[in-house]
């Protein structure tokens, strides 16, 4: 920022207290475009330019190890590997429990719900493997 004084020839139709703590562009004859700010009625002149904030990935980001490390093996072991077979062992475990209650349970009205029971696990467990099929 550069000070201007408040008596310089361009400025003398510009109201600095109307556009106080802001900034504008105005047109010289000398100078051209410039960017005036005004900060409590004291006019600066914007020289230069300033940067537009831009994302950028930080330095690690290319570095190999990192890639391989975090990019590659975490995403796989904790998006994977781990969700699928919670899901696989839960579903099988409950299959097997099923499947090992007593046969007694079949002739009463509960072995209606049994076998309702038995293939809503079978389905359940054809949907993890459907699933691990498609995100293989």
């Amino acid at each position: 920022l550069k000070t201007i004084a408040t008596n310089e020839t361009f400025l003398e139709g510009i109201d600095l207290d109307g556009i106080n703590n802001s900034m504008t562009n105005i047109t010289t004859k000398l100078a051209g475009s410039i960017q005036l700010l005004v900060k409590d009625s004291v006019p600066f002149q914007v020289i230069g330019f300033a940067s537009v904030p831009a994302i950028q990935f930080a330095d690690f980001r290319s570095n190999g190890t990192y890639i391989t490390v975090y990019v590659m093996w975490l995403h796989l072991l904790f998006n994977t590997i781990i969700p699928f077979t919670i899901l696989l062992s839960l579903n099988t475990a409950i299959y097997k429990r099923l499947v090992s209650l007593p046969s007694s349970l079949r002739r009463t009205t509960e072995g209606n719900l049994r076998r309702r029971e038995i293939r809503l696990a079978r389905i359940s467990l054809l949907i993890v493997i459907i699933f691990i099929i498609c995100h293989s």
